[in-house]
C-alpha cells in the first residue's frame, strides 16, 4: 500500500510540474456551407469546427516573412456538418492562425489531410489579439472552402465551401498557478511520507 503511494505521488508530482506552463485554448467557428460528403450533397448546412491548441506553442512561420501575427498548432480539431458528418483532421496539419495586420483570422489544414483555408471573420478586435486571452464571439464576412479525406464513422471525402459569415470565438481555459500546483504536488508527496512513518512505527 505505501509502495502505492509513493508511486501515485511521485506521478502526480511529475504531471503537475509538467503541465505548469500549459494553457490550454479552444476554438470554435460556425456558420453555413455547402457541398458534398462522401458524393452525398448539402446545401447551406450549418456547420462547426472545433479546435483545441496550447497557448505554450505560440510561434510564426518564417515562411509568412515579417511577423505580423500569431499562430498555434492544434492538438485537435474537427468538423460536424449538420447533425450527420464528422470530419477529423490530423493535428500535426492544423493551424488557427490571426493576422493582426488584416485584423482576420485563419483556419487552416495542410497536406497530407487537405488542401484548406478558411479565412475570417474579420474584426478590428483582431488587431492587437495575441492569442493568450479569450476572444468573441465574433461575426463577419468570410470566404474559402477545402476538400480532404474524411476519417469519421465512414471514410469519404467532405468537399466545402462557405456560403456566408463566420462566427469566431476563442477560449482560455485557466490553470492554477505553477507555485499552486508545486504545494499540491508536495502535499501528496509529504501524506506517502507519512503513511510510511506511519507504518514503520
Amino acid at each position: 500500500m505505501r509502495y502505492s503511494i509513493f508511486v501515485i505521488a511521485a506521478v502526480l508530482f511529475t504531471v503537475l510540474t509538467m503541465n505548469a506552463n500549459a494553457t490550454p485554448i479552444s476554438f470554435v467557428q460556425t456558420g453555413l456551407g455547402s457541398g458534398s460528403f462522401f458524393g452525398t450533397p448539402f446545401t447551406d448546412t450549418p456547420f462547426i469546427i472545433n479546435a483545441v491548441g496550447d497557448t505554450s506553442t505560440i510561434h510564426w512561420d518564417p515562411q509568412l516573412g515579417t511577423r505580423r501575427g500569431h499562430q498555434i498548432n492544434l492538438v485537435s480539431a474537427s468538423i460536424s456538418v449538420g447533425d450527420e458528418w464528422t470530419a477529423f483532421f490530423g493535428r500535426e496539419y492544423t493551424q488557427f492562425v490571426v493576422r493582426n495586420d488584416l485584423q482576420m483570422i485563419f483556419f487552416d489544414v495542410t497536406p497530407p489531410d487537405a488542401w484548406t483555408l478558411l479565412s475570417g471573420p474579420t474584426s478590428s478586435l483582431f488587431a492587437d489579439w495575441d492569442m493568450l486571452t479569450s476572444i468573441g464571439p465574433i461575426t463577419g464576412a468570410s470566404s474559402g472552402g477545402f476538400r480532404f479525406p474524411a476519417v469519421g464513422e465512414e471514410n469519404g471525402q467532405l468537399i466545402f465551401s462557405l456560403t456566408g459569415p463566420m462566427t469566431f470565438s476563442a477560449t482560455v481555459q485557466p490553470v492554477p498557478e505553477p507555485g499552486t500546483l508545486i504545494l499540491l504536488a508536495a502535499g501528496f508527496l509529504g501524506l506517502a511520507i507519512y503513511c510510511r512513518h506511519a507504518k514503520s512505527i
